[in-house]
């Protein structure tokens, strides 16, 4: 194997981990769009992203921590859109 092919060998395997964390990650969005839902509270909570977006950048290296926030910014819209599509359908249930 080249230099080139381990390296991308390397991120294929990352890219397995993230597409297995990101599908629990929208198995909790069900969940907590369910709660919202019976609640009656709203999908959009800026306060909480912006929570999120900021503990997440604390977690990365200065150098990169603007491209993971926006990278939480991507995700967390995904969720809205996510839980918007089931509360449109009544829910999980």
């Amino acid at each position: 194997m080249t230099e080139l092919e381990i390296l991308r060998s390397e991120i294929d395997e990352i890219d397995s981990e993230i597409a297995e964390l990101f599908a629990k990650r929208m198995h909790l969005s069900l969940s907590i769009a369910e709660y919202k839902r019976k609640n009656s509270l709203p999908i959009y909570d800026k306060a909480r992203e912006q929570q999120v977006t900021e503990r997440g950048g604390s977690l990365i290296p200065a150098e990169i921590s603007g491209y993971y926030k926006r990278l939480l910014e991507c995700i967390m819209s995904l969720s809205r859109e996510y839980q918007t599509s089931i509360a449109a359908q009544g829910g999980t249930k």
